[in-house]
């Protein structure tokens, strides 16, 4: 979120963070503020906030800036939906965060800086 806000000057209002697991289920939620940002489940323009829901309701949605995170073995029986709803919504930049651990089989899957696939 730094890099963005900061070095690369991108408003907070142009981010927005998705997620497959609902709101009870992620831990983004338990994380609190995220440096200077705190997460949000409304649209704002305030410049200390950052939007974060879930792929499903972001879906027919876009932004310039789209952080897509907690991809992991919980949503292998869902992830090519998972993957195409929530990649296409970017508009610019796609930024994806995965752990370590993620499943080779899932990693895969994902889309790298020099794919030009459709999922």
């Amino acid at each position: 979120m730094h890099r963005l806000t900061v070095q690369e000057g991108v408003p907070a209002w142009d981010i927005a963070l998705l997620t497959p697991k609902s709101r009870g289920r992620s831990q983004l939620w338990d994380l609190g503020p995220l440096g200077n940002f705190q997460l949000t489940d409304q649209w704002t323009d305030a410049s200390g906030e950052i939007y974060c829901t879930t792929v499903y309701k972001f879906k027919g949605l876009e932004s310039p800036i789209v952080i897509l995170a907690e991809i992991d073995g919980e949503q292998a029986w869902n992830l090519r939906s998972i993957l195409y709803v929530g990649c296409s919504r970017a508009c610019s930049h796609l930024v994806l965060l995965v752990g370590e651990d993620l499943p080779e089989k899932i990693s895969a899957m994902l889309p790298t800086a020099d794919s030009r696939k459709v999922m």
